[in-house]
């Protein structure tokens, strides 16, 4: 009996609503925790919604000084990490159309970001099978991964980590499905770089931290980049290294993705290239 419970065990893991299971058990754990947790949680949740208040003053997330009583929340003006701020200041201000309750305020904001993290355990576990590992295997994972007490803590609190955390499982997909296009096509595609940068781009200006990150994924886009154009010449000996092509594909998508990544580009720049001007240090602490 305790054999054949094990083996069905063993068969179900591999099944998708295991993995549903795993996500409805960190929800109903999140959901307990932002309804009845008092504000405000660890991880600094009063620092995150001070600093959303702070962008509900401006249209544009630009500062031209640092706000007044603003100590408190570091060099506001020049801080690198505030897109997750100044985005989620919008829903703030209409919830507040509504109600001055804080309590309520805090609770909406933080089913948003329980939505959030559950968007990031559909990308990890779509990152984990993209890499190789069984169906059985990723659901276990992602069960220990929901077991960890942290984990419905963080998902149930106001913090940039909630966007972060799908953000990352994003540009590692991206910048897997480049590294095989160079790979298996000797070439990539136009609309898979935008995407890559984009998704970088928009992570390192919610989160400063993961600004290593993306140096590192673009490393290693160029050395592959470079190694591939290096064995075109050893096998073929052409007069040219015989680079890997770029495939543009004339869509609405690709236009569209351009744009985003040059608003993207105006805003990492805003921050990162004028900080490293000014004050010589990317994220200068005061």
């Amino acid at each position: 009996m305790f054999h054949k419970l094990t083996a069905r065990l063993y068969a179900w893991v591999c099944l998708p609503f295991f993995f549903y299971g795993v996500v409805a058990l960190l929800v109903l754990q999140s959901l307990w925790i932002a309804l009845t947790a008092g504000y405000p949680q660890a991880f600094d949740e009063n620092f995150h919604v001070g600093l959303i208040q702070l962008h509900t003053e401006k249209l544009l997330p630009f500062f031209t000084s640092q706000p007044p009583d603003a100590e408190v929340y570091g060099p506001v003006w020049r801080d690198p990490s505030y897109l997750y701020h100044y985005l989620m200041s919008f829903p703030y201000q209409f919830i507040s159309l509504f109600t001055e309750s804080q309590t309520i305020q805090v609770i909406i904001l933080r089913l948003m970001n329980i939505g959030l993290f559950v968007w990031g355990l559909f990308l990890a576990r779509k990152l984990l099978i993209t890499i190789g590992a069984s169906d059985r295997m990723t659901n276990v994972v992602m069960l220990f991964f929901v077991l960890t007490p942290i984990m419905p803590l963080l998902a149930a609190q106001i913090n940039y980590d909630n966007a972060i955390f799908p953000l990352t499982c994003l540009f590692f997909l991206s910048l897997i499905s480049i590294l095989r296009q160079l790979r298996e096509q000797s070439g990539v595609r136009l609309i898979s770089l935008l995407k890559f940068c984009l998704i970088g781009g928009i992570a390192s200006i919610v989160k400063y931290t993961f600004t290593p990150i993306l140096l590192g994924g673009i490393a290693v886009v160029i050395i592959l980049w470079v190694w591939q154009a290096y064995k075109v010449r050893l096998s073929k000996m052409p007069r040219s290294w015989g680079w890997p092509r770029i495939t543009i594909q004339k869509k609405l998508s690709t236009y569209l993705l351009a744009l985003a990544l040059v608003l993207t580009g105006w805003l990492f720049a805003e921050r990162y290239v004028l900080n490293l001007a000014w004050y010589q240090s990317p994220a200068p602490d005061c």
